[in-house]
């Protein structure tokens, strides 16, 4: 922290003191007890940590990973960072159950030799799970005090740097360990603004009376022990993407209230993340804020193409009975008009397109196309606007990086085979974008580009083109020289069987 001539700076706590004379000041009074409790805990979870990190948990700490990342976007959420492995671990100990029936936790108190205060710690820990909490007050100098929102219970947390981090009302999603007359936080956490609090319970609540009604006998501290890993996620992507949880009532018809309270939270929640979005910087208008191109008439017209695809959206969620926003609130905040688009042209001879209700099939979808990677971006019509932004990238990419025309329109098929197929969520265009050129390069035994230079071109992580060029292989079943794509005749026709593109790429190590 910088300091300006003989000035104090201020505490970022808002507190209004100096920094040194609050949350940086060293504490007058050092409570000896405390401070052996507070080391014994750090030492108990030292241990726990290297217990649970043996050998004989390997298989079963992998299989609580894959089930804790398993529902997490990889485009969002590097599942190889620290921070997430981190949590993924830390459910592993506390909340998974083994092959025996019992938490890591467990068997470490039935199996390690421990003193009388680790063990009443550990009594305390094992009934401890990850839950969500409202941060209601702020200590300058000693921590912030939490409400779990399922139990009501009240918590001061000893955490100084968490003064610094975190504001009152917010909501945080993490497990809290008692230790002695205080507690603190098992590990790092995810934390949201207080605004989400509402919609995030309302999904919570509902998941946890449909779980008790499904699991008679199971409590809510079972409930937050299995669920965490779905809670997790409902977090992230309220976090990362603004995106509620998808929520449909067992019968609309006998719970209609149920229904119009989501429909009010959907309304609130979709209000306000719309109001800050009017002055974000928005990628898919070319870094534009959408108030600003609202001002032109060529900027509404881009920021109406942008408007319209979420209009779709919401007609996907209103058809299937969830939540919906009337996207008609977002330019009224413009000061814009709806039009309906124009009736859509007849469809071309020869010319296959895709409808809402489904795009055809991989195989039937080709009888009618033009010869075998001659089509251009726009000889496709796409039902969501995402699919077509990849298309256009993909196109654009390959010209600059050396590809030929016939290679170009290979690819744009091959990602139109895996969109009728998979009908996948596009988040961000450069990810899928290089993940086709990557696989239409790999089929044909292209060894000019790799990974890491399709990542920089695009712009993106070498570990997404991965994890989406495995989906594309497995989705098309695609083969190295595959016949429906390939440009030119394999060399090692008549020669071997059909090789598998994930196979040989897994055993080159270019995958």
């Amino acid at each position: 922290m910088k300091k300006t001539g003989n000035q104090l700076p201020a505490c970022p706590c808002g507190s209004g003191k100096k920094y040194e004379q609050c949350c940086g000041a060293p504490p007058k009074v050092v409570d000896l007890d405390r401070a052996r409790w507070r080391k014994t805990a750090r030492e108990l979870r030292r241990r726990l940590g290297e217990y649970a990190d043996r050998d004989v948990f390997l298989f079963e700490a992998n299989r609580a990973q894959d089930t804790y990342l398993g529902g997490l976007d990889p485009e969002l959420v590097d599942h190889e960072d620290e921070f997430t492995l981190e949590r993924a671990f830390e459910w592993f100990i506390f909340d998974y159950r083994l092959s025996d029936g019992r938490t890591v936790l467990e068997r470490f108190a039935a199996e390690e030799a421990l003193s009388a205060a680790e063990r009443g710690l550990l009594g305390k820990w094992r009934e401890a799970r990850l839950s969500l909490h409202e941060v209601i007050e702020v200590r300058p100098g000693e921590g912030i005090v939490v409400r779990d929102l399922i139990s009501q219970e009240t918590f001061p947390i000893h955490d100084v740097k968490a003064v610094l981090e975190i504001e009152a009302g917010s909501v945080l999603f993490m497990r809290v360990l008692a230790v002695a007359d205080e507690y603190e936080f098992s590990t790092s956490g995810l934390a949201l603004p207080g605004s989400y609090r509402d919609v995030l319970m309302f999904h919570v609540q509902r998941d946890l009376r449909d779980y008790l009604k499904k699991k008679r006998g199971a409590t809510p501290g079972r409930y937050l022990a299995e669920r965490a890993p779905i809670i997790n996620k409902w977090v992230v992507d309220l976090g990362l993407l603004n995106r509620q949880p998808r929520w449909q009532p067992d019968d609309p018809e006998r719970d209609p209230l149920a229904m119009e309270l989501a429909q009010k939270l959907t309304n609130a929640f979709l209000d306000e993340y719309y109001e800050r979005w009017l002055d974000r910087n928005i990628p898919a208008l070319g870094g534009g804020t959408p108030r600003d191109l609202s001002r032109t008439p060529a900027g509404r017209r881009r920021l109406e193409e942008l408007l319209r695809e979420l209009d779709l959206l919401e007609e996907d969620r209103a058809r299937r009975g969830e939540p919906h926003y009337d996207v008609n609130r977002v330019r009224a905040r413009l000061g814009m008009r709806y039009e309906k688009p124009p009736k859509a042209p007849a469809e071309p001879p020869g010319m296959l397109v895709p409808t809402r209700s489904g795009m055809p099939g991989a195989k039937a979808g080709w009888s009618k196309g033009g010869a075998r990677g001659t089509e251009p971006a726009t000889t496709f019509v796409w039902p969501e606007g995402g699919y077509g932004e990849v298309a256009r990238a993909v196109s654009t990419g390959m010209r600059k990086l050396g590809f030929d025309s016939g290679q170009e329109g290979a690819a744009l098929r091959l990602w139109y085979d895996y969109c009728a197929k998979e009908r996948p969520q596009v988040r961000k265009v450069p990810v899928w974008s290089a993940s086709v050129v990557y696989a239409m390069s790999r089929l044909e035994l292209n060894d000019r580009l790799k990974q890491k230079d399709l990542a920089e071109f695009f712009g993106v992580a070498i570990s997404s083109i991965s994890v989406n060029f495995r989906s594309l292989c497995r989705a098309l079943g695609l083969s190295v020289f595959d016949s429906r794509y390939a440009t030119r005749s394999s060399p090692l026709a008549g020669r071997t069987k059909r090789i598998p593109l994930l196979d040989y790429g897994l055993r080159s190590g270019k995958s």
